[in-house]
């Protein structure tokens, strides 16, 4: 089977939130999030009763802090894909029973099923994982039912590990 597809911001900002998700420091921040969450609140309850214009700024530090990591991965994705622009370029994959063969404008390879080491499938990309810090994004959105099924089938076969 042959693709041709591009990546999006949106589908690289997808696998950002995924891959943080998984990190190993995500539940540690969660946490500290939601701390810093109730603090938030307790202060502002605090200061409503006596409104001390001055007082507000420290709640205000704190949401702004705890919001912040929520809106990482985009910035992450539009800086990280205009520094590296060939990440978005065209590209076509064939993709078949011994594994991807994938070239564009400025890179070819080709990358057996045994290479990948995990898998694992949003709701708009297929992502491959090579290591614990690469991957081999496969966007659903040029891909026809039938092939979407057939990747799939292709995953299994390989046994690669469902992240």
């Amino acid at each position: 089977m042959q693709v041709t597809t591009r990546i999006t911001t949106e589908e690289y900002e997808n696998f950002l939130k995924w891959a943080q998700k998984r990190g190993k420091r995500w539940k540690i921040n969660k946490f500290c999030w939601v701390m810093v969450a109730a603090i938030t609140v307790l202060i502002l309850f605090a200061e409503v009763k006596s409104f001390n214009l001055e007082g507000l700024i420290a709640p205000c530090v704190l949401i702004f802090m705890t919001i912040t990591p929520y809106f990482m991965p985009k910035y992450k994705a539009r800086h990280f894909l205009k520094r590296n622009p060939q990440i978005t370029q065209v590209q076509t994959l064939i993709i078949d029973e011994s594994g991807i063969e994938s070239s564009s404008e400025s890179r070819q390879g080709k990358l057996n099923w045994s290479a990948f080491m995990g898998y694992s499938e949003l709701s708009d990309i297929f992502i491959l994982m090579t290591s614990t810090t690469t991957a081999l994004l496969i966007p659903k959105k040029d891909l026809s039912f039938e092939q979407i099924k057939m990747i799939r089938k292709l995953i299994s076969q390989a046994m690669i590990t469902k992240y």
